[in-house]
């Protein structure tokens, strides 16, 4: 029984061992066929795309040979003056769209495969289930083999115990029942051999009986003898004695004892007989008894033969049970190893088929698939093929004679294509010189309807630039059509919304631009500068893009330009051209008198708005009639007499000063502009009427010439705005009244402060007042503060003021002309200071150009010259730091009869205006 459960213990051992072995090989067999799909579906994709970029390459060659053979016609010659090249040009034009739509098709087609490629994949998750389906339907089998091995192995275990049992059974009783017969044999002959002992016994003791019966009778006879020889004895002696008298006591004593002596005889006779009798009677027995126990003796010797004869039978009989339960135990057990492994090996046999018939089907799968996906490949290409050449319409050959036939069309002759660029400039041009007027209105109209500074200056960038964009583009379209002979207004609608998005994003980038700056978000200096010209120009590349995809039109390099030149208009017209020279300064003129006319019209038109809504009007920009309370202010524009107004310590003589009050420049930038109007002579000398209030005590200095009253001033149109009129920083008055520079922890250096570039000056720590000592050289705004720099610099040096730097005018014009000195030093060159600026800035590029530098060190030099120039000419002091309130008085009105306190923040705010 143990063995039987030992064998079958190993056998279900053996299956389940070789079951967790299959299951392995099947997850290995999974695993790795699905890594060979991938692998599969990867390569299908790569030949996807290898296969649309060999059939583009073939569109390529296509097309590189249409365009060879046009460009072969080429002959390199004018048609005519007028027309220029046209016929080479159109071969040329056809080439070039040969190529083109060459490369377009390229692209459609590597698109289209690669959309294949990308589409391939869908039916990998199909695949992948299929994988793992018959994976675990082979599981399935496996756990179905396992569980019927398993079951199989019981069910014979169970059939020989079973049979082992029967057997045993089997045995047992016959071994019993042999057990049993011998045992009543054994009865049997015991019953026998007692029946013969007794009957043995029975004669034995018969004849021991009549042994002794006749001994009793011997006995007795003897005794009946003696006893009767005594009697004789005695009867004789009675008889003697009864008839003798007495004997003598001898002879009685004899007589007595011879008596005595007979019947001791007789007795003795009797004794003696009876103990022959006995002694007979004894050997009798004795003889019996020997023959009785021989008698038994071979009784039961004969009963001992038959017991051994019947146990030998039995033992004979058992000994062959023995031998043949252990032949039927060793066949059965035998039979039963033999089914175990049988049925071990079954489930072996049937494991192994089970993960052969999945690798089977698994290579099965990637011999289907290589060659499906091998056949998709063929029909990929052929089906790209298909869209080069053929009677599919249209094709790549078909595609190429229209297009190039289109793009000869386009080519025009010289006269149009010079008028249409010539229309292109001529249009940008205007709007750089219009464009203010429209940006001034717009901003006035936003400003009198209550928008902030820095609002309407945004609101006029962006809707001023959209409208200028829109006639511009407009225009444009007009003149083209006019020159092509179209309808005028054909495309006239698309090309003005094209020109308002180029205009109105070339607006937003430089307000953006120039806020981002004011933010400090762009650095300082020249990155400053870099970001901010990348900002314009993507705003302006954006702007011609987003114009032709809000109207549908196809991005070119032509619309893209045009666009970008509309909005590049609209930055400019708020630039500040004056550095670049005269021409620049001329423009920059032209723009002033413009927007200072759109500022005034827009500000009317606010008014009239605001008034039709129950608002009220707003005061005209440059109106003489802008009074208070209706009260008409006396006319601005008064001249002064020429006087030589010198700081109270550079002894440098200031250039003629200018009246106009109009659009400004402020301080804080380098100004060179050539429109000053030198003061009459010939008027009288009396001091212009001060512009502070009432009871204003007022700040003097002496200087030491004249003894003319000086005060330290700085004139803006808006002192609480962080940004001027050109969204360019500056400084601004804060709530509390303090005069906080653009950034009061920045790092721009004095000389970049003068020199006004950005961004350096946008990161200038710096603030800049001049001297007004009977007039100023330059009027910066409608508004103005003075310092009260003696007790500025008291409070410096006494160390009651912290963080505050004063830089004085001679100070700040003896180290301009340190570094003019060491580029004289370093070009190798004599340069008169005074010369070069005794004409003004406008003389100052022709002094420069004698000295015969390059054009780097001639701009270089130019830039250090004109800032000596403004710096000399405002008696420019410079003002590092943060200026408490209590150093300054106003704002007050520039204009004369002017009230102060017209910005907005009494003797402590800031105005409106630039």
């Amino acid at each position: 029984m143990a063995t039987t459960s030992q064998t079958t213990a190993t056998g279900r051992q053996k299956v389940e061992t070789e079951h967790t072995t299959s299951l392995q090989k099947l997850a290995e067999s999974e695993n790795n066929q699905l890594a060979r799909m991938e692998e599969f579906y990867a390569q299908a994709g790569e030949k996807y795309r290898a296969a649309g970029e060999k059939v583009g390459n073939e569109a390529i060659a296509l097309g590189e040979q249409k365009a060879s053979a046009w460009e072969s016609q080429i002959k390199n010659e004018d048609d005519s003056i007028l027309d220029g090249p046209l016929t080479d040009n159109r071969l040329r034009a056809k080439a070039e769209a040969a190529r083109e739509v060459a490369k377009q098709y390229k692209k459609g087609l590597i698109q289209e495969a690669k959309k294949q490629a990308d589409a391939v994949g869908q039916g990998k998750a199909k695949d992948i289930a299929a994988i793992h389906n018959v994976a675990n339907q082979s599981r399935q089998q496996l756990q179905t083999l396992q569980q019927q091995s398993l079951d199989n192995l019981n069910a014979v275990e169970q059939q020989v115990l079973s049979q082992l049992e029967q057997a045993q059974t089997q045995l047992t009783q016959t071994a019993n029942q042999t057990r049993q017969t011998t045992l009543q044999t054994l009865n049997q002959q015991e019953v026998a051999q007692m029946q013969l002992l007794d009957a043995y016994g029975q004669r034995q003791v018969l004849a021991i009986d009549r042994d002794a019966q006749k001994a009793i009778a011997s006995i007795q006879a003897g005794i009946n003898q003696a006893t009767t020889n005594l009697q004789t004895v005695l009867q004789d002696t009675q008889n003697q004695l009864q008839g003798m008298p007495a004997p003598p006591p001898e002879e009685l004593s004899a007589a007595l004892a011879d008596i005595l002596a007979q019947f001791d005889n007789a007795v003795a006779q009797v004794q003696n007989q009876t103990e022959q009798g006995i002694a007979a009677s004894e050997q009798g027995i004795i003889g019996g008894g020997q023959q009785v126990v021989t008698g038994v003796r071979a009784i039961a010797q004969t009963g001992l033969q038959e017991s051994a004869a019947v146990a030998e039978q039995a033992k004979t009989t058992l000994t062959n049970l023995h031998q043949g339960a252990i032949n039927t135990f060793n066949q059965i057990q035998q039979t039963f190893t033999t089914t175990i492994t049988k049925t071990s090996e079954t489930a072996f046999t049937g494991f192994a088929q089970t993960t052969q018939g999945v690798d089977t089907a698994f290579n099965q799968v990637n011999q289907n698939l290589d060659s499906n996906f091998q056949k998709a490949t063929n029909d990929l290409e052929t089906g790209l093929r298909g869209a080069l050449q053929g009677s599919k319409q249209p094709n790549l050959e078909s595609d190429i004679e229209k297009y190039a036939q289109e793009a000869a069309e386009q080519e025009q002759p010289r006269w149009k294509t010079v008028l249409k660029v010539l229309l292109v400039i001529a249009v940008i041009v205007v709007a750089i010189v219009v464009a203010p007027a429209v940006i001034g209105a717009v901003g006035a109209v936003a400003g009198a309807l209550g928008a902030s500074a820095a609002a309407a200056g945004t609101i006029g960038a962006v809707v001023g630039g959209a409208i200028v964009g829109a006639v511009a583009g407009a225009v444009i379209q007009v003149g083209n059509n006019a020159i092509d002979g179209k309808n005028l207004l054909d495309g006239v609608g698309k090309a003005a919304l094209v020109g308002a998005i180029g205009g109105a994003l070339g607006g937003a980038g430089g307000a953006l631009g120039n806020a981002l700056g004011q933010a400090g978000k762009l650095g300082a200096g020249l990155t400053q500068s870099v970001l901010k010209f990348g900002i314009d120009v993507a705003f302006d590349i954006a702007g011609g893009i987003a114009g032709d995809l809000a109207v549908g039109n196809p991005i070119t390099v032509e619309g893209i330009l045009i666009g970008a030149g509309i909005g590049a208009a609209v930055q400019i017209s708020t630039a500040n051209l004056g550095r670049l020279g005269k021409f620049g300064r001329n423009v920059e003129g032209m723009q002033t008198r413009t927007f200072q006319a759109g500022e005034q019209f827009g500000t009317s038109l606010g008014g009239k708005v605001k008034g039709a809504f129950g608002g009220v009007d707003a005061p005209k920009v440059g109106s003489t009639d802008a009074g208070v309370g209706g009260v008409k202010t006396p006319e601005t524009g008064v001249r002064y007499p020429q006087t030589e107004v010198t700081d109270p310590q550079s002894q440098v003589k200031s250039p003629p000063a200018e009246t106009s009050t109009g659009r400004g420049t402020q301080l804080d930038e380098p100004e060179t502009d050539t429109g000053s109007v030198r003061q009459d002579t010939t008027t009288e000398t009396t001091q212009p009427p001060s512009t502070k209030s009432p009871g204003e005590e007022q700040n003097l200095a002496t200087t030491a010439k004249n003894q003319e009253q000086i005060r330290i001033i700085r004139q803006d149109n808006d002192f609480a705005s962080p940004v001027n009129d050109k969204g360019n920083t500056k400084s601004r008055i804060a709530d509390d009244g303090s005069l906080v520079p653009t950034n009061p922890d920045g790092s721009a250096t004095y000389i970049e402060h003068i020199y006004g570039g950005y961004p350096a000056k946008g990161d200038s720590p710096y603030t800049s007042f001049m001297v007004e000592s009977g007039g100023v050289a330059k009027a910066y705004g409608a508004f103005e503060v003075e310092l009260d720099l003696p007790r500025l610099q008291a409070d410096i040096a006494s160390g009651k003021l912290k963080n505050v730097e004063v830089l004085a005018p001679e100070k700040i014009s003896g180290m301009i002309k340190e570094e003019i000195a060491q580029i004289a030093t370093s070009f190798n060159k004599n340069i008169d200071v005074d010369t070069a600026i005794a004409k003004g800035p406008q003389g100052i590029p022709d002094y420069v150009a004698s000295l015969g530098l390059s054009k780097k060190q001639s701009s270089k030099l130019v830039r250090k010259l004109q800032a000596y120039y403004n710096t000399t000419r405002d008696s420019e002091y410079l003002i590092k730091g943060t200026i408490p309130a209590t150093y300054l008085q106003g704002p007050y009105s520039t204009k004369v009869g002017e009230p102060s306190g017209t910005a907005g923040g009494g003797n402590k705010g800031g105005s409106t205006g630039e």
